[in-house]
Order: structure tokens, then sequence, then C-alpha cells
């Protein structure tokens, strides 16, 4: 009869990062790739309009108020593993908004993730279609 190749973290569910007015929110197939990471920090490269979220690393140079973000909270209250990770981070989010020039207050904007060595980044220009 039919023959259905199931949606699952390896046959298509795309990774992807939200980013609302709220804060950065990132999917089950991202945290999967991100096992093992527990701090991460947020940076934003404006010369190619990227957002890194990246493992925090104490022995990389970060400016000395560098603010980390925990992923630990993955987790349902009955043990069971979230599909989303929201990191909230408003004051990060406006000064987003303002270096993009893209309103992240009214709208929430989808992006594809890529991983990288030591995180996660998202092209700021290539935004997902929202389906």
């Amino acid at each position: 009869m039919f023959n259905f190749e199931f949606a699952t973290s390896k046959t298509g569910i795309q990774k992807y990062v939200s980013i609302s007015r709220y804060g950065v929110s990132i999917n089950r197939p991202v945290l999967d790739e991100m096992k093992g990471v527990d701090k991460v920090v947020l940076g934003y490269d404006s010369e190619n309009s990227i957002l890194g979220i990246l493992r925090y690393d104490v022995d990389q140079n970060y400016p000395d108020d560098v603010k980390t973000f925990q992923l630990l909270d993955h987790l349902k209250k009955d043990g069971s593993q979230r599909d989303w990770v929201r990191i909230s981070c408003k004051p990060f989010i406006r000064f987003l908004a303002d270096k993009s020039k893209i309103n992240f207050i009214s709208k929430t904007h989808k992006y594809e993730a890529q991983i990288i060595d030591g995180g996660v980044i998202a092209v700021l220009k290539e935004e997902t279609s929202r389906e």
C-alpha cells in the first residue's frame, strides 16, 4: 500500500533558531547536536549578519562582563525532553534588533541553524519560510 518514511531528526525535521522579543529559541534537532553543552554565550557578527550560540569556553577571551546562559532546562518536570529551549535574553534581542535592523519585537523570525564546532550559527539574512 504505502511505504512512508517518517519525519525524524535524521530524515527531515529542520534545525532552526527562532528569535522573538523574549529571546532565542532552538529546537530539538539543534539540542541533540549540542549534547554535553550546558552553558552558551550569544554573539552577533554584524559584518556577516550571523547570530552565534556558542559553547562557553573558560579559556576563550570574552569581555569581562560576558553573559552566559544555561541549556540545562531542556527537560520537562516529568523527565521527558522538550521540543525546544528558549534562551531568555531581552536586552540582547534589543541589541540584535538595533544592529541587524530586523524587527524582532513585533514578529518572531525563524532561521535555519548551521551546526559548527562549538555551537550553532544562523545567518539572519536568510529567514526560513513559515509553514
